[in-house]
């Protein structure tokens, strides 16, 4: 099968419908049915038919037959939207997250601003069963013992 522009042997329509508007797909198919020809209430006997499938009939095909297949036929507009709907929510999340830094950014300075004084560290409490140096340095006694 092909894609053609014009329909150029006789019939020189759709197989189907019997418009003359391209493009069409080109079977390669030739055919002596005269009903395909002049339709069922014209039978002209003798023709020969060269089977061309119109665009028109080739999208009612694929709209029946995707279904079958877990598949849906999209029209170019409605994509067209969603990459427009798309592009508008990407941009919107750009400047969410920037304003979203920018909000952090704040945050940091003011939680900076507004932190506590470190309290100084406190000296551990002596431990009263150690014992340390006389300050006379006439032995050693129990830091209770002073």
């Amino acid at each position: 099968m092909q894609a053609v522009a014009t329909a150029e042997l006789m019939p020189g329509c759709c197989v189907f419908c019997q418009s003359g508007q391209g493009p069409f797909v080109d079977t390669f198919r030739d055919d002596d049915d005269p009903r395909i020809v002049a339709g069922p209430d014209q039978v002209q006997f003798g023709n020969i038919c060269h089977w061309y499938i119109c665009a028109r009939c080739v999208s009612s095909m694929m709209q029946l037959v995707a279904p079958a297949l877990g598949q849906k036929v999209v029209q170019v507009a409605e994509l067209n939207e969603v990459y427009g709907k798309k592009g508008a929510l990407e941009e919107a999340l750009d400047l969410a997250n920037a304003k979203v830094e920018e909000l952090s950014g704040a945050l940091r300075v003011v939680n900076a601003l507004t932190a506590p004084e470190p309290a100084a560290p406190e000296s551990p409490a002596p431990d009263s069963s150690a014992r340390v140096a006389h300050p006379a340095g006439k032995g050693r006694r129990r830091v209770n013992e002073q």
